[in-house]
């Protein structure tokens, strides 16, 4: 039996996978963008962190550190893109950048890398997707 390509209409979308996708979108790509201007501008943010933050309670990562942040958030990102076209590996791969973005900061900061609130959205969001993949069809 030969498998022909599902048609547009047959592919519809549930609103809610649309929306989670486009938060990630947003989310991801910004994280993309920021962390590479971080990366890129480090000896400005470290000079302006000096200037006006708290810098001896501070451990600064290098900007090696933003470069892998900014690349975790870019394979966040094409997770999002696979889901958006119905690909259930987009999710595998969304959760593992997500759970490693959440890890990465602690293994290399130690307590100053743990952000609750990123826990929490991240597990939300992994959870939220988790919900869709009967949506997921290739």
């Amino acid at each position: 039996m030969e498998s022909r390509p599902m048609t547009e209409a047959q592919l519809k979308r549930p609103s809610f996978l649309s929306t989670l996708c486009i938060l990630t979108f947003i989310g991801s790509g910004l994280g993309v963008i920021v962390n590479l201007l971080f990366s890129i501008n480090y000896t400005t943010l470290v000079n302006l962190i000096e200037r006006y933050g708290q810098s001896g309670s501070l451990i600064m990562p290098s900007p090696n550190h933003y470069l892998v942040t900014s690349f975790l958030n870019a394979l966040s990102l094409v997770g999002a893109v696979l889901m958006w076209g119905f690909r259930k590996n987009g999710f595998f791969l969304y959760t593992l950048a997500q759970i490693l973005l959440v890890v990465f900061p602690v293994i290399i900061l130690g307590d100053q890398g743990v952000n609750t609130f990123g826990m929490i959205i991240t597990g939300l969001f992994i959870f939220l997707y988790a919900l869709n993949l009967k949506e997921l069809k290739r």
